[in-house]
């Protein structure tokens, strides 16, 4: 019996700033970029949101609690007051010891995907920016914004920061 085997080459950050955003883009109409996970606080979202269109590429959320500003303001623990994120190595520390607005927080996951929806696109998947989805608190938001949109997949990972390569 065949197998049908499909590779997805996910790229995330799209929507970040504008030399990601082209080499996305390029990937993508070169053939080597399958999928893009796009930042909705991102500096150049709504450029890449437009760009994207048309594209073939399936499109997801890159979920981002903890770079650029909060698209729904402050967020107690997790922003300064002006509703800029503390920044990856401070957010990692905070949802480690889930010490911030989780309604709040719950807040900005389901803004970030709404952004996306306004565009006229259609996440099939949301990701983790900086894997804020290894932490127990913010996994279970990630999984209740899932839910909440009917997404059906979510990427998760195990970053290899602090760890020893297997000699072997």
């Amino acid at each position: 019996m065949p197998q049908h085997c499909a590779l997805i080459v996910n790229a995330d950050d799209l929507g970040w700033a504008p030399g990601r955003d082209r080499g996305i883009l390029h990937a993508i109409d070169h053939g080597i970029v399958t999928s893009v996970s796009l930042l909705a606080n991102g500096a150049t979202f709504s450029v890449a949101a437009a760009q994207i269109q048309g594209r073939r590429a399936g499109i997801g959320v890159h979920l981002n609690l903890s770079e650029g500003r909060a698209l729904s303001g402050h967020i107690n623990g997790l922003t300064d007051a002006g509703g800029n994120f503390l920044g990856k190595e401070r957010a990692r520390s905070i949802f480690a010891q889930a010490t911030f607005d989780r309604a709040a927080a719950q807040g900005e996951l389901n803004a970030q995907v709404d952004a996306v929806l306004e565009c006229g696109l259609v996440p099939d998947h949301v990701d983790c920016h900086q894997h804020m989805g290894i932490f127990p608190a913010t996994l279970a938001m990630v999984i209740e914004t899932c839910r909440f949109f009917g997404i059906t997949a979510a990427r998760l990972s195990d970053p290899a920061e602090g760890e020893e390569a297997d000699p072997d």
